[in-house]
């Protein structure tokens, strides 16, 4: 049977603590997963290796340390016993199913395999939220591509899907192979979203809701950069879910770079709370982040309103904690839409916090889908004064109205002599430039570049 670790101590500090709304039901301790009757092509499981536990990955910050690993190891007789198949023209083995409860988040898998002889061995990992292994034949993004066999490591492959509960190794061996062994790994999160801990900050009088995904492995005495992501307006709500929306930079960071050093980070997503919740003397309760000529629609986010505050006391009080280990020189800023409105106001309210900005798909001053005036260029020519020292990377879609803005946006930062590019892809709408971005390694290894001079402050 496959054993879980839950780890489901809190440590109270200042004013965090564990997000309060309603949360899907805890997961119930394993069972053996008893397998149903199979389809003609499922495979049937073998007799079932003995798993070894894992130490937590981290147990550090005042935050629910939401992971653990485990280990399963199946022996080269055990392998020989799997059921064949073919997955993409390819003939393989197929391990038993690997189940586990409910309520889990299942992403990152590592196969190891043991073996003597000169042929080939490739493998893959097939995933999914129930145990019919057909879903694994018919749906070809529910099994990743195979990979050849690596004798200096494990492969790693990452399902960019929420709340997977199986799992299954897909293992091809041709010419002269002998297998000894493989090993399966995986890392699990209990309650998380896109590895991501639900908590909440209390900045006058109302929680922000906000999620927090920290480095992989934090060694001692090592400083960690610390992204933000600000979401379009499909993710205001107070779930504490809806701003990891499928556009999130956060989303990337755990799927496509949790495993990568060089990526490793503390990633915060704050929630935009609807404006009905906002409490005086902010907008609409009172005039702070009102909105102004000038800024007239969207105005949850503006430089002086609560969101866009109660964020920034949220990323000092996490600074100035050093159980996280968060670099203040590396603090970075990464929004869609409405959080690329956001980008514009976070850099007026807060201009020597952030070392580098993404900003995708927004707009910086006027209406959401207005040509600026030459008067506008000027008010923004006047804010952008205050930043034009933050290296920013600005990113549309040529079928996007938006783009706009964000075309101003690069025209006034490069009048004030700014490190500021513009991208605009051709035939892209609004909605579709999100995974070219945040994807592109390039562009995320420029932001994890980006370190701000101290001295200046």
């Amino acid at each position: 049977m496959v054993v879980v670790v839950f780890l489901t101590a809190t440590v109270a500090m200042g004013q965090f603590r564990p997000f309060e709304l309603p949360r899907r039901s805890q997961p119930q301790p394993p069972v053996q997963p008893a397998p149903s009757s199979p389809a003609p092509t499922a495979p049937t499981p073998a007799p079932e290796p003995a798993p070894t536990l894992t130490a937590p990955l981290h147990n550090r910050g005042p935050f629910l340390n939401p992971f653990d690993e485990v280990i399963v190891e199946y022996t080269g007789e055990q392998v020989a016993g799997w059921l064949s198949n073919t997955i993409d023209d390819v003939p393989c083995r197929v391990s038993p199913a690997i189940t586990f409860p409910a309520g889990l988040e299942l992403n990152h898998y590592e196969i190891t395999v043991s073996f003597t002889g000169t042929g080939e061995i490739k493998v893959s990992v097939g995933h999914a939220g129930n145990n019919d292994f057909g879903n694994i034949l018919t749906k070809k993004h529910l099994h990743r591509p195979f990979q050849p066999a690596r004798s200096d490591g494990p492969c790693r492959f990452s399902s960019p899907y929420h709340l997977e509960t199986t799992a299954w190794i897909l293992l091809s061996a041709i010419g002269d192979v002998q297998i000894s062994g493989v090993q399966f790994h995986c890392v699990r999160g209990q309650g998380t979203n896109y590895g991501h801990t639900a908590m909440a900050f209390n900045f006058a009088g109302v929680d922000l809701p906000y999620r927090l995904l920290a480095p992989r492995q934090i060694v001692e005495g090592k400083r960690y950069p610390l992204v933000l992501w600000v979401s379009g307006s499909g993710g205001v709500g107070s779930d504490n879910s809806k701003q990891l929306e499928v556009f999130s930079s956060a989303r990337y960071l755990y799927i496509s770079y949790f495993n990568n050093d060089k990526f490793a980070c503390y990633s915060l997503a704050p929630q935009m709370r609807p404006q009905t919740d906002i409490p005086a003397p902010y907008w609409p309760q009172g005039d702070l982040g009102k909105p102004t000529p000038e800024h007239p629609d969207w105005p949850l986010p503006n430089a002086e309103g609560w969101y866009t505050q109660a964020t920034l006391a949220l990323i000092e009080t996490l600074i100035n904690d050093p159980a996280y280990q968060i670099d203040p020189d590396r603090v970075y800023y990464t929004g869609f839409s409405y959080g690329g409105k956001a980008c514009w106001e976070f850099l007026k309210a807060a201009p020597d916090r952030f070392a580098g900005a993404l900003c995708v798909a927004g707009w910086a001053i006027g209406s959401v889908l207005s040509k600026p005036t030459d008067a506008l260029k000027e008010t923004l020519r006047q804010e952008a004064t205050a930043y034009r020292h933050v290296p920013i990377r600005i990113f549309a879609g040529e079928k996007d109205a938006m783009r706009h803005g964000s075309q101003v946006a690069y025209e006034v930062l490069k009048q004030l002599g700014a490190d500021c590019e513009y991208t605009e892809f051709p035939g892209a709408d609004h909605l579709g430039i999100t995974g070219r971005v945040w994807t592109n390694t390039k562009t995320m290894e420029w932001l994890f570049e980006q370190k701000k001079d101290s001295t200046t402050d």
